[in-house]
C-alpha cells in the first residue's frame, strides 16, 4: 500500500513530498539538487533509527563538490576546510590579533607613565627630616636629577661647610624654604658666640 510521505534529501537536505511504500523501495530524484537517492521517510530532527543510525544532514564540498557531513571540519575526499572551520579559524586569529594589540598598548601606556614620572623628578625636590610632619616637594629652580631627595638631618648633622660643599643645592633650596639658617644669620650667630668664648 502507497502512501505519500515527507522524504528529505542526503545531498541538499529538502524535504519533498513522495509516494512511498515500505515493501517496494523506490530511487527518487531530488527536485532542487536533483540527486538521485532511495525514497525514505524523514525522521524527525535527532530520533535514532536502529538500522541507519541518527540522520545527519549532508551538504556539498565548495572545493570537490562530493558529499559530507555539516559537522565534519574538513573534507574526507579532499581535506579542504569547511566554512565552519574557516569562520573558527577566521576568530581564532582575530581573538589573537586583539590579544596583542591590548598586550602592545599596555606597554606603551607603561612605557609613557614611567617617561612622564622619571621626567617629573627633573623638576621636583623631595625634602625629609625628622622636623618635618611629612615629606615635603617644592619646585626646582632648574631642570636636572642632582640632589632630588635632600634630608634636613644629614646635612645638619655635619660641618656646615663640610655639608654646603657636598650638598650646595641641597643647602641652598633649604635656606630659601626656612628649613635650615642663611648664610647671614649663621655668621651673625658664629661671631656672637666666638665673642661670647672671648670676654
Amino acid at each position: 500500500m502507497k502512501k505519500k510521505v515527507k522524504c528529505r534529501c542526503p545531498v541538499c537536505g529538502s524535504v519533498q513530498l513522495v509516494e512511498y511504500s515500505p515493501i517496494l523501495a523506490r530511487t527518487m530524484q531530488c527536485k532542487k539538487c536533483t540527486a538521485e537517492f532511495q525514497a525514505v521517510p524523514a525522521e524527525p530532527k535527532g530520533r535514532t533509527n536502529r538500522m541507519r543510525g541518527i540522520r545527519k544532514p549532508f551538504v556539498l564540498c565548495k572545493d570537490c563538490g562530493s558529499d559530507m557531513s555539516s559537522r565534519a571540519d574538513r573534507c574526507p575526499s579532499c581535506g579542504a576546510p569547511t566554512a565552519n572551520t574557516r569562520i573558527k579559524r577566521h576568530i581564532r586569529q582575530h581573538l589573537i590579533r586583539r590579544k596583542k594589540w591590548r598586550s602592545k598598548m599596555c606597554a606603551a601606556l607603561l612605557l609613557i607613565a614611567a617617561t612622564l614620572i622619571a621626567t617629573g623628578f627633573g623638576f621636583i625636590h623631595v625634602i625629609s627630616g625628622s622636623n618635618l610632619p611629612s615629606r615635603r616637594i617644592v619646585h626646582k629652580g632648574s631642570f636636572g636629577y642632582s640632589e632630588t631627595f635632600i634630608n634636613i638631618d644629614k646635612i645638619t648633622g655635619m660641618p656646615w661647610v663640610f655639608a654646603k660643599s657636598k650638598y650646595p643645592i641641597g643647602c641652598k633650596v633649604l635656606q630659601e624654604k626656612g628649613h635650615i639658617e642663611s648664610d647671614e644669620v649663621f655668621e651673625r650667630r658664629i661671631k656672637r658666640q666666638f665673642a661670647q668664648l672671648h670676654r
